[in-house]
């Protein structure tokens, strides 16, 4: 069973307390203790499956069409082990080669050694292939990746000084406000400013091949 010591449990005991739990007037949280244990276990198996998150609508079509075209992909992620159990729940497992958790590997974002074991999971999962299938695709070199994230530091600069590319996501930004990047170069976009897009269905048209015969890699945000 859960303890007073897991760290989630403290975030949602802080949560009710930040909430007004402890303040004058207010309720006690020790008229909430008896409980706790049943409302913390309730909160999280609720984010370790689909239950607790909605997806956008354009990512399972957009992880189907990077699939079809060969792009190998995997999640890195500043979260715990419950994002694995998530991405079963909604089923886009069949489109990754691996999901990379901060909370296993030991450092977050933008941390590059994150980056780095994402490129060697990746060539992990080459190696495993070409041997089942007797192919001799390349291994994968950072410059030959792609990362996608919402975070400007931790997604945006943290891959690029990885030596990965990077491409920030974000959805509330109005399009005319900046080129996708296959317009970005031609319209004189400040190569100061991250390369934004709207929607992953844009990524769709982002050729980042290394080479003659080797499948692209991109290293996706959390779902």
């Amino acid at each position: 069973m859960f303890t007073r010591n897991n760290a989630h449990a403290q975030v949602v005991k802080n949560t009710f307390i930040k909430a007004g739990a402890s303040e004058a007037g207010s309720w006690d949280f020790t008229d909430l203790e008896p409980h706790f244990d049943d409302i913390f276990s309730t909160l999280y198996n609720r984010f370790s499956s689909k239950e607790g998150y909605e997806l956008f609508p354009d990512v399972t079509s957009t992880l189907k069409g990077l699939s079809a075209q060969g792009v190998r992909m995997g999640i890195v992620s500043n979260t715990d082990e419950r994002l694995a159990k998530v991405i079963v729940s909604l089923e886009l497992d069949p489109y990754l080669d691996f999901v990379l958790l901060s909370a296993e590997f030991g450092e977050e974002k933008p941390s590059p050694r994150i980056f780095e074991r994402a490129i060697d999971i990746a060539n992990e999962r080459i190696v495993a292939t070409n041997k089942v299938t007797n192919a001799t695709v390349p291994l994968l070199t950072a410059a030959e990746a792609l990362h996608v994230g919402d975070d400007e530091t931790k997604d945006y600069q943290g891959a690029l000084s990885a030596g990965m590319n990077a491409v920030l996501i974000n959805r509330a930004r109005l399009s005319y406000e900046e080129s996708a990047p296959q317009f970005a170069a031609a319209r004189g976009r400040n190569p100061d400013r991250p390369v934004v897009v709207h929607s992953l269905r844009e990524l769709l048209d982002i050729n980042v091949e290394g080479g003659k015969g080797r499948r692209r890699e991109m290293i996706l945000p959390r779902a």
